[in-house]
């Protein structure tokens, strides 16, 4: 024991709703892709008669034919690469995930992978699916690439790929990219601190991500909110802004929330075909 403290015990705790609150971070949003088998695991009983076959194949003992009455989700996430899921998954990222670019690009984003086997299926997989992005649009950083610490680089860089990160290990923690806007996990994290480390990936602040002023998507914390209504009665609006705010309201009223990329496309670019910035001034949209 050394200067009368607990070995083990913090000293001081700095908490990630403090540092949201003194906006050094962002609060990271969480999006549950809802999968049973990957969750559950699989019950024989309760799949279809086609699943059932296909059950059979693949889990039937060889000798006995005997068939296992469930696999549980351990033993499915570490016997069993389904297409069907990673596809499902990729999918879900490329639709909701968060974008930049005036929503035409996904946002930087880290893949977190099981083991490199997994990471080459899950970049396979997303190649099958988008073609287009063909070349260094979505690459595996993790200890079997050779030019890790290269594309790494080239990963912090705001415009260039890659875009998509698969990672074993190497980027659960210790790197510091502040365009990085999506983290999916494609592993089960047992540790609580490295966990909350992994997500702290997510939460950097980074100016002018968005658009000229806008560096996060929390539109729900205070200070947006304060911003927003001091805004909204700034007395000297144009018709066109008016309209604009408008549209923002009935867009918040069905939604809660508004990702600002939504503000370069329709409706607001029903009302002026570049979107907010040229309805508003940068001073005025930041």
């Amino acid at each position: 024991m050394l200067f009368g403290l607990q070995p083990g015990n913090p000293t001081y705790a700095y908490e990630l709703e403090e540092a949201v609150d003194r906006k050094y971070l962002v609060p990271p949003k969480a999006i549950s892709v809802p999968l049973k088998f990957q969750r559950e695991g699989v019950k024989y009983s309760e799949l279809s008669r086609e699943e059932q076959l296909k059950y059979e194949e693949l889990f039937a003992d060889p000798v006995t034919g005997e068939i296992p009455d469930s696999i549980n989700k351990s033993a499915l996430n570490k016997w069993l690469f389904n297409t069907g899921t990673v596809d499902k998954i990729i999918g879900h990222l490329m639709e909701n995930g968060i974008k930049v670019a005036g929503g035409d690009r996904l946002g930087k984003t880290i893949i977190f992978a099981a083991s490199h086997k997994h990471a080459l299926f899950i970049q396979d997989r997303f190649y099958k699916q988008y073609p287009k992005f063909k070349g260094d649009f979505c690459r595996i950083i993790d200890n079997y690439e050779n030019y890790a610490s290269n594309l790494l680089k080239t990963f912090k860089i705001k415009d260039a790929d890659p875009h998509i990160a698969i990672s074993v290990d190497m980027l659960d923690t210790g790197i510091d990219v502040p365009e990085i806007v999506n983290l999916v996990f494609f592993k089960t994290v047992l540790s609580k601190t490295k966990y909350w480390q992994m997500i702290g990936r997510g939460t950097r602040l980074c100016k002018d991500l968005f658009a000229p002023g806008v560096e996060s998507l929390a539109w729900n914390s205070m200070q947006q909110k304060q911003r927003f209504s001091n805004f909204v009665n700034t007395p000297a609006l144009n018709p066109q802004q008016i309209r604009f705010l408008d549209t923002i309201i009935k867009y918040l009223t069905i939604n809660g929330t508004i990702d600002p990329a939504a503000l370069f496309a329709p409706p607001f670019t029903d009302i002026s075909s570049k979107g907010v910035l040229d309805v508003f001034n940068t001073q005025q949209s930041g």
